[in-house]
Order: structure tokens, then C-alpha cells, then sequence
């Protein structure tokens, strides 16, 4: 990185003044991209359970919510989005092949492999854009439990996979910008607490609020519901030197089992000719 001294130029800088507030002012400690070290993080959660019900129904459950469905060819309503349905085809006894459709276009189809020994789930397909191109998904869970065939307790083998790598906050007064680009959500706050809805795709699931308050210079707290129920509490801490910033995350239910994501802040140069 190059360091450069900048003079005050009210013209030449105008953008940067914008930005700084000044040429002797500095933005908040919080402002910038922050992006995901998963060396430095540790995640325990990435849980999904899979159980029998009476009358061969099958219940799914991911740390939000609860989709129950037969995997009898049928579409199912699935309550992890907008106008989504879900169908689900026995294969063989270790295969099912499971088509989520959008408003009856498919959307996504997606092959459930369970592994000879019971003791892998492998998740792999692909998801179907609007415009027609597709990529390819793969997951793959780890049994946490002694269930059987596709009943159980999963984890993902990797935690990071369905996480946003990026992480964007901007702090401009009593208001507080926190953004997942890769995932195109975010959401506008005021720091005294107040619950404010996310904003995402017109296809996400309606109901996600978060509400953030400062604790202090370095740190603050907020607090993500899903239709006024509490799913994850989270603590933000950022290193005295400003270039750290730690995220530690808990579902109520399950203190236990804390996530902590560390950031690093993505550096900026000012380069001229």
C-alpha cells in the first residue's frame, strides 16, 4: 500500500472531503468493506435437522425454520421463501431429488445423496437464475447423531459455505448502514435500539428485522427477529486499531453455541498521476 500526503484542496478533493467531513475530519472507525477471515472465525452452527413424522411426512429444520413436506412427488409449500414450493422424489433409498419452483417455475433442483454408511449428506444441484443460466450448489453435512438413512442431525462440513464473505457498514449520525452485498441485503438502523425491517430480494421471505445500539465507541449490539421473535443476538466489536472488527453471534435458545466471525478492513489508496 502507498501512502500519500494529500494537501487540502477543496476542488481536487472534493469527493474525499465528502467522505472525511473535512481535510482535517475522519470517518467513523466502523465505515468500510470488511471481509470474512474464516482462519481467525469459529462457527458452530450451520445445523439442520431432518425427522419422521406420523403418516411418512418429513420435517426439515434449519436454525429459522420448519418445512414439512412428503416425498411423494407432490408440491409443498415452503415457508423459506416467497411464492416457493417445494417437491421432493424418492430415488432409491439414498437418493431424493428435491425441485423448489418459484410461482410454478423451477427455480432450483437439487439432488439429496446419503452416503453407505449413513453417515453423509451430500447436497448438490443447481440454482436456475431468472434469465436462464444456472450454477452449480453443493453442500455437504456430517451426521451429528445416530439417526438413520436421511433422519438426523446434520452440520456442514465447511460452516463458511452459506455465509457473505463481505460485510459493509457505514456510519453517517445516529444511523447505521449494514450491508451483504453478495447477498444483496441490508438494512438502515438508528442506533437507539429501534427494530427496522432488512431489505432483500422481492423473492426473500418478509418478516427479518434488525435493531442495533451502540455500546460504547468500539463496540455495539443488535438484534435480528424474525416477525418480532428474537433469532440471533449479536455483539460487534472493532480492535483498538480499527482494522479488526469481531462479530459474535448466539441464538437464544442455544447460548451455548457462539459464533465468532473476525473481519479484516479491506485498505484504500489514494493514488495519483
Amino acid at each position: 500500500m502507498i501512502v500519500r500526503a494529500i494537501r487540502c484542496n477543496p476542488v481536487a478533493l472534493f469527493v474525499l472531503l465528502l467522505a472525511m467531513g473535512g481535510c482535517n475530519g475522519l470517518t467513523s472507525p466502523w465505515n468500510g468493506n470488511w471481509k470474512l477471515n474464516p482462519y481467525r472465525s469459529v462457527v458452530h452452527g450451520g445445523f439442520m435437522t431432518v425427522a419422521s413424522l406420523p403418516d411418512s411426512e418429513i420435517r426439515q429444520t434449519n436454525e429459522v425454520f420448519n418445512f414439512d413436506f412428503h416425498c411423494d412427488g407432490k408440491e409443498y409449500s415452503n415457508p423459506n421463501g416467497k411464492a416457493l414450493t417445494t417437491s421432493c422424489d424418492q430415488l432409491n433409498p439414498g437418493k431424493w431429488k428435491l425441485t423448489y419452483r418459484r410461482n410454478g417455475t423451477i427455480r432450483s433442483e437439487v439432488f439429496w445423496d446419503l452416503s453407505s454408511d449413513n453417515s453423509t449428506l451430500t447436497m448438490h444441484g443447481k440454482s436456475i437464475n431468472t434469465n436462464g443460466t444456472s450454477r452449480a450448489v453443493v453442500y455437504v453435512y456430517d451426521r451429528r447423531d445416530a439417526g438413520k438413512g436421511f433422519v438426523g442431525r446434520w452440520q456442514l462440513e465447511d460452516p463458511f459455505a452459506s455465509r457473505a464473505t463481505l460485510l459493509k457498514l457505514s456510519m453517517l449520525g445516529n444511523r447505521l448502514h449494514l450491508a451483504y452485498p453478495e447477498f444483496g441485503e441490508y438494512v438502515d438502523a438508528p442506533l437507539d435500539g429501534t427494530s427496522t425491517p432488512w431489505h432483500a430480494s422481492p423473492w426473500a421471505r418478509e418478516g427479518f428485522a434488525m435493531s442495533a445500539k451502540l455500546e460504547g465507541p468500539l463496540q455495539m449490539h443488535t438484534q435480528n427477529t424474525y416477525e418480532g421473535r428474537v433469532i440471533r443476538e449479536e455483539t460487534l466489536k472493532l480492535s483498538d486499531d480499527g482494522r479488526t472488527l469481531t462479530q459474535v453471534s448466539w441464538a437464544p435458545e442455544r447460548p451455548d453455541e457462539v459464533n465468532s466471525f473476525v473481519y479484516e478492513k479491506e485498505k484504500v489508496s489514494f493514488l495519483s498521476n
